[in-house]
């Protein structure tokens, strides 16, 4: 009896998995990155992408979920800080009122980049905002 050819195992890289045979759909792959619930990122079948969105009226620290912000100053100023960055990370913040000032500072260790002097910036105009972006130790205005 003559002995079948054996084939060779692939070798996988660690940390790759293999490829399903089925093409797994973008939402697919957003809720397995992301996860699922109010705070994971929404991806609508219909092509657009929803992002975690919250309205506060009081100071507030943003935590590693929140990604929009939507300040309400109407019954006083808000300070607003950033969380902990990581490079790449994105914020979008809006002051929704015309009445009093949103305040914006980075988190301890990070510094807040080409948004004003002091060390946070205020914003006192309705439906201002300000999109930053994190990169090594810096939150930077989008322009």
């Amino acid at each position: 009896m003559s002995k079948p050819d054996k084939k060779p195992i692939p070798v996988i890289p660690d940390g790759l998995a293999p490829m399903s045979k089925r093409q797994r759909t973008l939402e697919e792959l957003f809720v397995e990155m992301f996860g699922t619930g109010d705070q994971a990122l929404r991806v609508i079948k219909k092509g657009g992408i929803f992002y975690p969105t919250k309205e506060v009226s009081a100071d507030y620290t943003m935590t590693g979920f929140d990604q929009t912000l939507i300040v309400d100053t109407n019954a006083a100023d808000v300070a607003v800080t950033l969380p902990k960055g990581s490079n790449g990370r994105r914020i979008i913040l809006i002051k929704k009122d015309a009445n009093n000032t949103m305040n914006i500072t980075a988190n301890t260790g990070d510094y807040l980049l080409n948004v004003g002097a002091g060390g946070f910036t205020a914003y006192t105009t309705v439906n201002s905002g300000v999109e930053v972006i994190f990169w090594g130790d810096n939150w930077y205005k989008v322009p």
